[in-house]
């Protein structure tokens, strides 16, 4: 990478992995509460032995007796006395809407019947889950759901019709036909969208109530409706979108066609918008200021409703939508899948198409197309992947109510669990902002993805380029020459994967790389080229092989005028016997010849600076109170010492807490050095060392300097 890398520490968490901690009980509180061994103690998987405390009150326990018993405000204490010890107790991860989350799961045994609680890890444990299972008398599993959360009333697979009519069985692999919305019936009193169902994507089925499947998406549980799951979904027609209002008293809406069951009260003059009919019904997109709920698609009879407008679109905004309408909208018609003439006819042309996001991470520039649709209140971004379905949704309003999105997904692999999150639920909710048309005098299309300016030679802009990866994935970095006046590339160099370091002459005619090209078996020995480039037309200049004894640190490039140092320490020896040494070598830029070189015991290493300073600056180690701590200016042509500053330590602003600042273009940054002593910072004259102003370092803040005279406080 140029300049000093960023230093990253990655970890990876598979997509919707779920990782198990099983302990048995072995004992129990004196409360008589089960009590989970600890991680310490306890081996990832147990075989988890009965508890060996009698459990009369589960004997013979069936859904019925359940439903009499079963509580969904228990404390723990509350499920003892109830049920009796739990088999076993384990620790396992559950998600809470898009949140994963530890919690306690107790299971209750009796033969072939089976009761799973979740708890929460709370000083006052909530129960978050129950379901029961047990075998019907042709031995297929079936499922009792007590009410609990969003699901009203109790309900079990044996309830569920569609589900026997089409064979669909607890345990199987089965695939939606179409999209549809999943829900958390359990984090909230009003069901919560967290997943898009895929057509055709394999789910597993593990659990059942009258009209809703439980999913398994690798290790992403969720609840859509069964209906999705048959093969009469795919008879629904999508139609172009028509305000709808109820035209009697009241009507119902239904989780699918002939359901039987309400989901949503309506009364006279509520508004929906139809998106799609099955025979005598209509799918119903239903805005939240009439659900009292995030719903996706739900169905309602054809003669309930009447039409208002026979056209909608929630991003025209010579007809105002509310924010509402939109989410509800965009939850109902935009399944991940769908197809950009399907898109199209719900909400028209976008206002803004572009490509900006990188997908092949590490690698070359790859990316897809993103639409964006906006008006005063919303704001929608759609990703599409190149066979023009549609990868990735993001859904904005202005107060941020209504936030959510897969937001993850286009910079993930193929395959990873399509989650919905609520976007501002964190700070990584993205900022309300209008598309803004930018007119360019020409744009120049580059292999690499990320790209930035670091100088300007004359009527070239150097510019670097890095693939995005780190650690074992960074593939390739490079610099580019582009004409300053028409975007053309002039040249370009490539550094593969090794790190590099690099310093751009004063005049800005060469620039210097450093890069390790060997090392030694026992890292005692390495070697080093040093390089330089004619920036106007990218031809090396001159190379030199440095080859370092000792284990080999902190190497940095700085340029000062025509003349460049390398610094790096050296370490020898182990513990008490270990030393290192600071060393400073300068050379020409033009020639690459060594102009001086100095040595020093400790550590110390080159401020990194732009290229225009008139000296090279060296700092020195110190303890944390800086005692012995210094700066020390050297003249490049001849290693005089010009000025020192003592008990004070520069600032590295790309990694400072306190002072940051974007270094890779430098010519915007103050001209001098950011110094920090024991009760201030400074902005030392690169001529003398003086300070040219003091601040006080700002309580549990930063500043993020922006130019010659502004700073941002945050």
């Amino acid at each position: 990478m140029l300049g000093k890398p960023n230093r990253w520490i990655p970890f990876l968490l598979t997509g919707g992995a779920v990782l198990l901690l099983l302990a048995c009980c072995e004992n129990a509180g004196s409360s008589g509460m089960p009590v989970r061994p600890s991680s310490s103690a306890a081996p990832s998987v147990s075989s988890a032995e009965p508890s060996p405390t009698p459990v009369p009150a589960l004997s013979g326990l069936t859904a019925d007796a359940l439903g009499a018993r079963f509580r969904a405000a228990w404390t723990p204490d509350q499920a003892v006395a109830a049920l009796g010890q739990p088999s076993r107790v384990q620790e396992t991860y559950l998600y809470r809407a898009d949140r994963l989350v530890k919690v306690d799961q107790w299971t209750f045994e009796v033969g072939t019947s089976r009761l799973e609680l979740l708890w929460s890890q709370e000083e006052n444990a909530q129960l978050w889950d129950a379901v029961f299972y047990d075998r019907d008398a042709e031995g297929n599993m079936r499922t009792y759901v007590p009410a609990q959360g969003a699901q009203k009333e109790a309900s079990s697979s044996d309830e569920n019709v569609l589900a026997r009519q089409e064979g669909l069985r607890i345990g199987q692999k089965l695939k939606a036909v179409v999209p549809t919305a999943g829900y958390d019936l359990r984090a909230d009193t009003q069901p919560i969208y967290n997943y898009m169902a895929i057509a055709g994507r394999s789910v597993s089925l593990v659990a059942l109530t009258r009209h809703l499947a439980e999913i398994d998406d690798d290790g992403f549980k969720t609840w859509i409706p069964i209906w999705y799951l048959t093969k009469e979904a795919e008879r629904a027609r999508e139609i172009a979108p028509r305000l709808m209002e109820v035209a009697g008293e009241n009507a119902a809406a239904e989780w699918y066609p002939e359901a039987g069951d309400s989901v949503v009260e309506l009364t006279h003059g509520a508004r929906v918008i139809a998106v799609q009919a099955y025979a005598d019904w209509y799918g119903v997109a239903m805005p939240d200021s009439e659900s009292g709920a995030g719903y996706g698609l739900l169905w309602m009879r054809a003669d309930q409703l009447r039409q208002v407008q026979p056209s909608f679109s929630p991003f025209d905004n010579a007809v105002p939508v509310a924010a509402d309408e939109a989410a509800a909208f965009v939850r109902s018609t935009l399944g991940i899948g769908v197809k950009q003439s399907r898109a199209r006819q719900l909400l028209g042309k976008p206002q803004t198409v572009e490509r900006s996001a990188n997908i092949a991470m590490p690698g070359k520039l790859k990316t897809l197309e993103t639409w964006r649709y906006e008006s005063d209140r919303s704001l929608l971004e759609l990703t599409w992947s190149e066979d023009g379905a549609l990868r990735n949704e993001r859904f904005l309003d202005r107060t941020g109510a209504w936030d959510f999105g897969n937001l993850d997904w286009a910079g993930l692999p193929e395959g990873q669990v399509p989650l919905i999150k609520k976007l501002n639920a964190s700070d990584r909710r993205p900022p309300f902002v209008r598309t803004q048309a930018a007119s360019t005098i020409w744009r120049a299309n580059l292999a690499l993805p990320y790209n930035y300016l670091i100088g300007e030679a004359g009527a070239t802009l150097l510019v670097a380029g890095e693939d995005g990866g780190f650690s074992g994935m960074h593939e390739d970095s490079r610099l580019y020459g582009i004409d300053r006046d028409t975007g053309r590339l002039v040249w370009q160099h490539s550094f593969g994967y090794e790190e590099h370091l690099y310093a751009l002459s004063g005049d800005r005619r060469t620039i210097v790389f450093g890069k390790r090209t060997g090392e030694g078996a026992d890292i005692t020995r390495s070697t080093y080229r040093l390089f330089a480039l004619d920036t106007a037309n990218g031809k090396q200049r001159w190379s030199r092989e440095l080859k370092l004894e000792g284990a080999v640190g902190d190497l940095r490039l700085a340029a000062a005028g025509s003349a460049f140092g390398l610094s790096y320490t050296r370490t020898e020896g182990m513990d008490a016997s270990k030393t290192v040494t600071t060393h400073l070598e300068v050379r020409d830029q033009r020639r690459g010849n060594r102009l001086w070189r100095k040595t020093w015991d400790g550590e110390g290493a080159l401020v990194l600076q732009d290229g225009k300073l008139p000296y090279l600056l060296m700092g020195n180690g110190g303890t944390d109170s800086l005692l012995g701590a210094g700066l020390t200016a050297y003249r490049p042509k001849d290693g005089r010492k010009v000025w020192q500053l003592e008990e004070r330590t520069s600032i590295d602003a790309s990694f400072d807490a306190v002072v940051q600042s974007d270094t890779r273009y430098k010519e915007t940054l103050p001209k001098g050095y950011w110094t920090r002593s024991v009760d201030h910072l400074a902005l030392a004259d690169p001529g003398n060392g003086k300070s040219i102003l003091t601040l006080e370092p700002p309580p549990q803040s930063r500043l993020t300097i922006l130019n010659e005279r502004y700073a941002l406080m945050a």
